[in-house]
Order: structure tokens, then C-alpha cells, then sequence
């Protein structure tokens, strides 16, 4: 009776724990500061879902997570907040269900307590798991695939079999590194099933044709954009340099200072795992690895596609891996080294938690530019950025209601198109945003355009958003 008491209130801190970690992901939750590939993915969902397929295959991205954002915009209309909210359901998914569930009856409750500690303290999770993009998405899709294919691996159930599959495909329809990921995690396990049960082959091989079948509709997109990629992408030239090196890049912001103290800790428990003979340890860890070479051999092969941050989708994972060897009893010692590395993994969370509190969305003043555009800009006005010219997406985002021109565009148009564009200033209100940051123009060149057409300009406030210092400017006919 009493060690049931003590398994309840272990379980009882482990949901404490998950509970905590999520609260401190949570600091961004409610900010409306938003970067540019968070402007891409509120203006994607917009669209119908047709739209949505046209313009994810365009911008070289599978739909599903954009599918999720149109269908809270249907249900529940636009707005940044609410998009933050269901991105982060799938890391506090990742979190309780996947860790706090899954993980600990599987693992046990100390595995289960470190795989929480590594993904949810080191700074990507803080950065990644509340930005409006598909990566906490594809990291819970990613993960759970992992763990479900381990649970196949022993117990062969229907549940478990049906559950890798339906999985798998969503991970592939998130991200193409997550493609890569649950890739090598399947041929892993078909590597696992020759060694030891060549009985299960079949079913191994028929689950892939399953999921090939699954994902033959994007097939064709993917082809076309695999074309796109190798007549030039945004991507720089791939280095092994930036390979070798960017876990530790994944795990921290230059700001934390924690990332190579934490690789060098990644390959000190992947030595010790292979030295224990730790199979779960190292097949987690070989999953990460794979995924990491896939992306480096396609970089290298046919066109650069690599960036660290892609690896994020496989970062519960690589966290699943490090717990498998931390929470390993194997010595009377074990309770405190399993002490240190819980304190050192607090030290972390303290350096990632501090740095994205004091970061750019929770000082900036979106919240005031929000209300700002709400309160002053009406649907129909005329919204003239000088910016950078992808960054008009941005303002978009901001201004779903309204014309979104750049300077840069207006003073290279000829005095009827310009006359014709500006018409409205004398009956209602032309806006003018310069970012300080990346103007292209000027205050001086709108002010020159004011002169010419007899427009006169006032500023109207400024504000910092992400790494924007944008001054807003109302233009009305003198």
C-alpha cells in the first residue's frame, strides 16, 4: 500500500514538472510581436485550402500545419494570440502526453523526469515552442513516432502499429525534415526486425507501403519544388563546419552561452550509452544523427537545405535519447550524478527562461502598435512600408484589411499611377511606416512625394517590434 502511495505522488510530481515546464514556455504566449516567417503563415491562412496548397508548394513547405491555422481561423477568426495557442498546444502535448505519459510508462518515472528537463529547458524549446510556424508540430509528430515504433518494436499491438503509421504521415505532411527523421526511424526498425525478428518484415514493409501510399498526393509537389530548390533557393552553400556544429546551434541562442557545454554533455551520454550497451539510448540518438546526415547529403547532392533550426522537429527526440542514459540506474552512485545533471539542466532552464524574458517579445511594444493599427487604421486605407521588400509581409499580417505598397514602388511609378494611388489622402488618411532598421528609402523621399502631390505629413507614434523601430506617419491633403 505504501509503495502504491509513493508511485501516485511520483506520478503526481511528474505532471508537476511538465506543469512547470510548460508555464515557463508560456512567457511569449500572448505577445502579438511577430517575425517575418510568422507573417507568412498568418497571411497563408487566409486562403482557402486550395490557396493554401498553392502557396505552401510555392514557398517549399508541406500544408498541414497551415490546414490547422485555417481551421482556427475559420472557428474562431484571426488573431495572433490564438495562433500562438494552438501552436503551443503541441508543445505542451509533447510535454504531458508524450513525456508525462507515454515516456513514463514506458521508462519509467526518472527517464520520464530528464526527457522533460531536456526538451523544455534549453533555449530552442523557449524560442520555437510558441513562434506561429510548424516546428513544435512537427517535433510532437516526430517524437511520437519514435516512441510509438519502439512500443511495435516489442509488442507488435494493431494500436501501435496503426498509430506509427497515421503519425508518421502527418509528420511528413509538417516539414520535410520531419520527413527525413521518420524516415530513418523506419528504417531503423526494419534493420532491428531483420537482426532479430525477420518475422515481422512484412508487416514492417507493408506499413511503408502504407505510408508511401499516404503521401503519394504531395508526391508531385514535392518533385516540383525539389526542381524549384535546385534552380536556387534563399539557402546558402552547404558547410560540414555549420553541420558538425549545429546541435549545439539548436540548443542555444548566442545570448545563453550553454550550447556547446550542452553537445559536449550530448556525446558524453552517447559514449555512455554505447558503453552500457543502452539500445533505446543509442536508437533514439541514431534517429537524430540520421536525420541530421539526410539533410547534409541532400545539401551536398542536389541543393542546399540545410538550416539548424529544421533539426528542431527532431529535437524531442534527441532530448528522449539523453534522458534514456541520465535516467539509467546503474551504481549506488547514480542518484547523484542523476542529482548534478537535474541541477545543471535547472542552471539551463534559469539562462534560457531569463534571456527569452528579457528578449524582443516581451519588451518590444507590438501590444501598442496593435492597438494602435486597430484604433486608427480603418479597413480600405492606403499603408505605404518602407522596408524591406519580403517585409511587406509583415504589415500584411498586421493589416489584413488594407493595400500594402512600398516606397520603393511608389517613387518609381509615373505621376498618373502616383496620382491615381495617393487620390485617397484627400478624403481619408494615408499611412506611412518606415522601419529605421532596413528603410530603403527614407523619411526624406515620403517627404519629397508629399511636397510634389501637396501632401502633408505627421508623425503619429513609433514602436518596436521584433527588430523593427517603425515611426508611423499620417498623410493627409493640406
Amino acid at each position: 500500500m505504501e509503495k502504491s502511495g509513493k508511485a501516485k505522488w511520483s506520478v503526481f510530481g511528474i505532471y508537476i514538472l511538465a506543469g512547470a515546464v510548460c508555464l515557463a514556455l508560456s512567457i511569449p504566449l500572448f505577445s502579438h510581436s511577430i517575425v517575418l516567417d510568422e507573417a507568412y503563415s498568418i497571411v497563408f491562412a487566409r486562403g482557402n485550402l486550395a490557396d493554401i496548397v498553392r502557396a505552401t508548394a510555392a514557398d517549399v513547405h508541406p500544408p498541414l500545419y497551415y490546414f490547422l491555422l485555417w481551421f482556427v481561423r475559420v472557428l474562431f477568426g484571426e488573431s495572433i494570440v490564438k495562433y500562438r495557442i494552438i501552436t503551443a498546444l503541441a508543445a505542451y502535448l509533447n510535454l504531458f502526453w508524450l513525456g508525462a505519459t507515454l515516456i513514463r510508462r514506458k521508462w519509467g518515472d526518472r527517464v520520464d523526469g530528464f526527457s522533460i528537463l531536456c526538451f523544455g529547458l534549453p533555449f530552442r524549446s523557449f524560442e520555437k515552442s510558441m513562434i506561429i510556424r510548424m516546428y513544435p508540430l512537427g517535433c510532437l509528430l516526430v517524437t511520437a513516432v519514435v516512441i510509438y515504433l519502439f512500443s511495435l518494436y516489442e509488442d507488435w499491438k494493431k494500436k501501435d502499429f496503426i498509430l506509427s503509421i497515421l503519425l508518421t504521415i502527418a509528420a511528413m505532411y509538417t516539414h520535410y525534415f520531419a520527413v527525413m527523421a521518420v524516415f530513418a526511424a523506419w528504417v531503423i526498425l526494419l534493420a532491428a526486425v531483420c537482426l532479430k525478428k525477420r518475422q515481422r518484415v512484412k508487416q514492417v514493409l507493408g506499413g511503408g507501403i502504407l505510408i508511401a501510399l499516404g503521401y503519394l498526393p504531395w508526391m508531385g509537389v514535392v518533385l516540383s519544388q525539389t526542381r524549384k530548390v535546385t534552380e536556387g533557393y534563399w539557402i546558402p552553400s552547404f558547410g560540414w563546419g555549420n553541420w558538425f556544429k549545429a546541435p549545439a546551434l539548436l540548443m542555444e541562442s548566442s545570448l545563453t552561452g550553454c550550447g556547446y557545454a550542452l553537445y559536449a554533455l550530448v556525446f558524453a551520454l552517447m559514449f555512455i550509452a554505447c558503453l552500457r550497451r543502452n539500445r533505446d539510448a543509442i536508437i533514439a540518438g541514431l534517429v537524430f544523427a540520421c536525420t541530421m546526415l539526410i539533410g547534409a547529403l541532400l545539401s551536398v547532392c542536389i541543393a542546399p537545405i540545410w538550416e539548424e533550426r529544421y533539426l528542431y522537429v527532431a529535437w524531442g527526440v534527441l532530448a528522449l535519447a539523453m534522458a534514456l542514459v541520465l535516467g539509467q540506474r546503474c551504481s549506488a552512485f547514480s542518484s547523484i550524478s542523476q542529482g548534478v545533471a537535474v541541477l545543471l539542466l535547472c542552471v539551463v532552464g534559469v539562462f534560457s527562461f531569463g534571456t527569452m524574458y528579457q528578449g524582443g517579445l516581451n519588451t518590444d511594444t507590438a501590444r501598442e502598435w496593435t492597438e494602435f493599427l486597430e484604433s486608427h487604421v480603418e479597413a480600405g486605407d492606403l499603408v505605404i512600408a518602407d522596408d524591406d521588400r519580403e517585409h511587406i509581409l509583415v504589415y500584411q499580417a498586421y493589416l489584413p484589411a488594407n493595400q500594402v505598397v512600398l516606397l520603393r514602388d511608389v517613387v518609381r511609378m509615373d505621376d498618373a499611377e502616383a496620382k491615381e494611388l495617393l487620390a485617397g489622402a484627400a478624403g481619408r488618411p494615408v499611412w506611412y511606416a518606415i522601419n529605421y532598421v532596413m528603410q530603403s528609402e527614407g523619411v526624406s523621399v515620403m517627404e519629397d512625394v508629399c511636397r510634389q502631390y501637396g501632401l502633408d505629413m505627421q508623425s503619429a507614434g513609433r514602436f518596436i517590434i521584433q527588430a523593427k523601430d517603425i515611426e508611423v506617419f499620417r498623410i493627409q491633403g493640406e
